[in-house]
């Protein structure tokens, strides 16, 4: 709300082809961040949910669960 922000790496794999869903799986680690997230670290899993791709678009949603720990 106020502007702090949180810094993030990943490393995501199982992105699909495009025609078929796929579900992201992969890592995170916080590097930093700013304002009250200075200095944060941590780390965890990520694990995603893909809905069915529209035909006629090729849209479909992503959720995304970010599983791990945070230190600031």
């Amino acid at each position: 709300a106020n502007g702090d922000e949180l810094h993030v790496d990943t490393e995501v794999s199982g992105c699909g082809d495009g025609e078929t869903p796929a579900e992201p799986s992969g890592t995170y680690t916080i590097t930093d961040g700013t304002g009250r997230f200075l200095g944060a670290t941590g780390s965890g899993d990520l694990a995603s949910d893909v809905g069915p791709i529209d035909p006629d678009s090729g849209a479909s949603t992503l959720s995304t669960n970010w599983i791990g720990t945070i230190s600031y």
